[in-house]
C-alpha cells in the first residue's frame, strides 16, 4: 500500500500538468511522449497494487485455514482476519505519519518566507550583512568541512578542503552515495556544518543571514520542475525584477 500511494502521486501530478499545459504539448507535438510518460507511471502503480491484492490475499486465507482446522467451535477465524486486516490498513495510514516525521527532520525552511524557524539562522543579521555586490568575484573555498545528518551519525563529509576560483568551472565525480550533492546543501546552508568552513569571496557564509546568502546564489536541479503558475512566477516568485529584466533573461537562454 505504501508503495501504491507512492506511485499514485507521480499520476496526478502529471495529469494535472498535462491539462494545465495541453495546448502547449499539442503545439509542440509532443503528445507521444507525454502519453509514452503516463502509460509508464501507471505501470508502476498497477505493478504495485497488484503486489498489494496478492499480499493481502495470501494473508487472509491464514485466518481461514485456523478456524477450518479448530471446527468453527469458535469465532478465531473472523477475529484473525479481521486482525490482519487492521494490521494492513495501519501499515497503509502509517504512509501519511512516515511523511510527517520527514518534514520533522527537516530544520532548514526559512529565509524568504519572513519567519525564521527556531533551529536555523535568521534570514538577515544587520550587524553581519555582506557588502553591497557581494559576491563581486564568486571565489569558493571549503576548508576542512565536516557534515553528518544528525547529530550522532558517522560524517558524510569529511575534511573537505578545495577552492574554486572566480570564474572556474568544475565537475565532481563519484559514486551514489558518496556525499557529492551535499556540497550543494552545505553552500545554501540547508545543512550547517559539523566542523571547518566556507567562504566565499573571503567571508565565511555561516556568519551572515540565509536570505543574504541564498539570494546570491543559485542552482540548476537535475530534475527541472516549473511550479504551476505564470512563467513570470517562476523566474521571480518575489517580485524583485522588472518585465523589462525578466524578458533579457529569456532571450539569453533561448
Amino acid at each position: 500500500m505504501i508503495l501504491d500511494n507512492a506511485t499514485k502521486s507521480p499520476i496526478f501530478s502529471h495529469i494535472a500538468t498535462m491539462i494545465r499545459g495541453l495546448d502547449t504539448i499539442k503545439a509542440y507535438k509532443m503528445e507521444k511522449q507525454f502519453w509514452l510518460r503516463f502509460t509508464k507511471l501507471q505501470d508502476e502503480n498497477s505493478s504495485a497494487l497488484f503486489l498489494y491484492g496478492m499480499v493481502l490475499e495470501w494473508t487472509s486465507v491464514i485466518p481461514g485455514m485456523a478456524a477450518l482446522s479448530l471446527a468453527y467451535a469458535i469465532l478465531i477465524g473472523d477475529m484473525m482476519q479481521s486482525a490482519v486486516r487492521y494490521i494492513v490498513e495501519s501499515e497503509a495510514r502509517f504512509t501519511s505519519v512516515k511523511r510527517i516525521m520527514n518534514y520533522i527532520g527537516v530544520s532548514q525552511l526559512s529565509g524568504f518566507i519572513g519567519q525564521d524557524l527556531e533551529s536555523e539562522a535568521p534570514g538577515i543579521i544587520e550587524h553581519r550583512r555582506p557588502p553591497t555586490g557581494w559576491p563581486e568575484e564568486g571565489s569558493i573555498a571549503f576548508h576542512e568541512v565536516n557534515v553528518r545528518y544528525r547529530e550522532g551519525l558517522p560524517l558524510v563529509l569529511k575534511n573537505i578542503s578545495f577552492e574554486v576560483k572566480p570564474q572556474e568551472k568544475i565537475g565532481i565525480v563519484g559514486r551514489t552515495g558518496s556525499g557529492k550533492s551535499f556540497l550543494a546543501l552545505v553552500l545554501f546552508r540547508i545543512m550547517e556544518l559539523d566542523g571547518g568552513s566556507i567562504t566565499i569571496d573571503g567571508i565565511d557564509i555561516s556568519t551572515i543571514g540565509l536570505e543574504d546568502l541564498r539570494s546570491k546564489l543559485s542552482i540548476i536541479p537535475q530534475d527541472p520542475v516549473l511550479f504551476a503558475g505564470t512563467v513570470k512566477y517562476n523566474l521571480d516568485p518575489f517580485n524583485m525584477y522588472r518585465d523589462k529584466d525578466l524578458w533579457s533573461a529569456l532571450r539569453n537562454v533561448m
